[in-house]
């Protein structure tokens, strides 16, 4: 039983629960546990409004500031190292910018060649 509820699915299950269902029916209906059934009904008692499930998985990435992507080309020019080099120089000056965020800006500037190894998907 490792289905999700959906927003219409958590709907229905609210619409059947104030009509008098169990909701053990109402879960066997949906293919999920009661408790999957009565956690979402007891936020739309408490809050008057049914809830809404959030995306899963995790969020999308932020671009990067242009005050950060000044300072990591600033940071570079500086000594005309790497990547690596780099976000460690960073890092020692109180600028908490991993190496994967260092590594996108200077390839979106142009300063590093694009690595297929470094921008698979590993799933």
């Amino acid at each position: 039983m490792a289905k999700c509820l959906t927003a219409k699915s958590i709907r229905y299950a609210i619409n059947q629960l104030e009509k008098g269902r169990r909701s053990s029916v109402v879960a066997a209906e949906l293919g999920v546990t009661s408790r999957h059934i009565r956690r979402p009904y007891a936020k739309f008692r408490k809050t008057g409004s049914a809830p809404i499930p959030r995306t899963p998985g995790r969020p999308a990435l932020l671009s990067p500031s242009p005050d950060e992507v000044q300072l990591v080309l600033d940071t570079y020019r500086l000594g005309e190292v790497g990547v690596v080099r780099t976000a460690i120089s960073l890092r020692r000056a109180d600028h908490n910018i991993r190496y994967q965020r260092v590594y996108r800006i200077m390839k979106e500037s142009g300063l590093v060649v694009p690595s297929e190894v470094k921008s698979r998907k590993r799933k």
